[in-house]
Formats: structure tokens, C-alpha cells, sequence
């Protein structure tokens, strides 16, 4: 612990002095960090962006004193102000809010859409898997072993990775550039299609025409699927106390259902999913608790 804090305080140190050499070289007054503490005064304005403000452990959430995220003369928190957000305990912590945090709204890659779902007969779902390695990988594995069982026609996963050699069979539908590829998997009893790199306009047209969503858990994930009104479910990474704590908090909001996967290798039967996708037709409403409408999604 010593030794990681030592290597953490050195990271910080050089990255503070190489970043206030290149604001002084170039003339910067202002620096926003997506994510990013540690950082010292470099500039005349400084902007953390964070949604973690606490930490979380069940009900209890003890807040961060603000000096531990660097010197930032603000604080973005991408969430509404009301502790019923979708960040939660997370980016309101308990006691006064201090003078530094702003709260910017939601910020997602998408507008709301003046909705128009399409083709709902269908029952197609849409899948969106990130995060770090190798929880994007197992989750793939995971979905694509039970694809059998989902009761869907239609399967799209928009995903930064492939499913790993000898689990399925992969051919190459449509490429539109570099990292735009349409995959298909072979030998299905319906059509599964995995997308990289894919644009905003292509994954709206393929949100309109389904009637759910699964996803992972994180926040960046939760703030772009909150603009589509469709039944929600997430994947939690394991382990992940940000993630599980979200996950509960906006299951209890009527936003998600959430399902924790231990085992990765599991196959379970079309009884168990009808019985998940169910649940979050049951569940799932637009915007967890907004009820008065007071969200606003900034678009990014």
C-alpha cells in the first residue's frame, strides 16, 4: 500500500509538471480534467469532472475531503442536483455541498429523441458492453453463450472487443471504416451482431427498432441509455463497489433491473430469462424518480 502511494504520488507529481509546461508554453489559463485528480496548480482555472464524491459501502457513504481530488477550483458532477440522480450517494454526498461542485445535468453522446420506435414486433435488444479488461471480454463470452436462451429474434452488441477464438464463429458483414465493422455470428437460430466503433446515428436506429436494453454497469453506459425510453438491464461489474452500488440504487429507482454474474460460464434456460426480461418490462420507467421532469441531458 505504502509502495502503490508512493508510485501514485510520483505519477501525480510528473504529470502536474509536465502539463504546467505545456500550459505555459502555450498560453492555457484552463484546464478540465475528465476523471483525473492529483493534479496541482498548473493553470489560473481548474475543473475536475467526477461523479464520485463519496465512498459507498450499502446505505453508508462517507464523503472525500475535496483537497484529496488535487487543487480544482470546480467540481463537475454530470448528474442532477436531487440525491434521487442517477449517481446517487455517489455525487451527493451527505452534510453541506460545497461552494466547488456544480451539478452540469446528465451528459451523454445522445439527445433525447423525439421517439419514434419502429419494428417493436421484432423483439430485438440491444446490447452495450465497455469497461476495463477483462470484464468486457467475460461479459461478451457470457451473453453469447446464452444467446440461445434469450427469447428475442434479434441480437446487436455494440462492443469495443471480439469474442475470443474458439467460443463462437465470427464473419465479417459490412465495413465502413477502420473500426465501423458489422460482425455476424455463424451457425445462429437468429440473428446476433456484434458492431465496432460504430456512429451515434447507426446505434439510434438500432435502439429505435428494440424493445430492451442490456448493458454494463458503468456511469458513462447509464448516462447514454437513460435517454432511451426502453426497458433496462444492467451488468454490474463484479467486485466493482461504484458499479454495484449504482446498479442498486437505480434498480430501487425503477430504472433497472440489475443481475450480478459470479460465473461467466453459466448458461441459464429461457425460463430464467423471460422471467429477467419480465421483471425489467415490469420495472423499468424512463427516468429513475425524475417525476417532476427536472432532468436535462447536456449533450457531450
Amino acid at each position: 500500500l505504502l509502495w502503490n502511494s508512493l508510485r501514485m504520488y510520483v505519477r501525480f507529481k510528473y504529470n502536474s509538471e509536465l502539463l504546467k509546461e505545456i500550459c505555459k508554453r502555450y498560453g492555457i489559463s484552463t484546464v478540465i480534467s475528465d476523471g483525473v485528480v492529483g493534479l496541482s496548480r498548473v493553470a489560473d482555472f481548474q475543473v475536475l469532472i467526477n461523479h464520485q464524491l463519496s465512498f459507498v459501502s450499502g446505505n453508508i457513504a462517507i464523503p472525500y475531503p475535496l483537497r484529496v481530488f488535487g487543487e480544482f477550483d470546480e467540481i463537475w458532477v454530470p448528474d442532477i442536483e436531487d440525491r434521487n440522480g442517477l449517481s446517487g450517494l455517489l455525487g451527493h454526498p451527505p452534510g453541506k455541498k460545497s461552494k466547488k461542485v456544480k451539478y452540469t445535468g446528465p451528459v451523454s453522446r445522445f439527445k433525447i429523441p423525439e421517439w419514434t420506435q419502429k419494428n417493436t414486433e421484432k423483439n430485438k435488444i440491444v446490447i452495450f458492453i465497455s469497461g476495463p479488461s477483462p470484464f468486457p471480454e467475460n461479459l461478451l463470452k457470457f451473453l453469447l453463450k446464452n444467446t440461445a436462451s434469450i427469447p428475442c429474434e434479434e441480437i446487436t452488441v455494440f462492443s469495443h472487443v471480439l469474442p475470443e477464438k474458439g467460443i463462437v464463429k465470427v464473419k465479417e458483414l459490412k465495413r465502413y471504416d477502420e473500426f465501423f465493422v458489422i460482425y455476424e455470428l455463424e451457425k445462429r437460430d437468429k440473428m446476433v451482431k456484434i458492431v465496432t466503433g460504430a456512429s451515434d446515428e447507426f446505434i439510434l436506429a438500432e435502439v429505435e427498432s428494440a424493445c430492451l436494453i442490456m448493458a454494463s454497469g458503468g456511469y458513462s453506459t447509464i448516462m447514454d441509455i437513460a435517454c432511451f425510453p426502453l426497458p433496462r438491464i444492467l451488468f454490474p461489474l463484479s467486485g466493482q463497489m461504484e458499479q454495484t452500488y449504482l446498479a442498486k440504487h437505480l434498480m430501487e429507482r425503477n430504472f433497472s433491473l440489475s443481475l450480478n454474474i459470479d460465473d461467466y460460464e453459466m448458461v441459464f434456460g429461457k425460463e430464467w430469462w423471460y422471467e429477467k426480461l419480465n421483471k425489467a418490462r415490469e420495472i423499468t420507467i424512463w427516468h429513475p424518480s425524475f417525476v417532476k421532469g427536472e432532468i436535462e441531458f447536456t449533450e457531450a
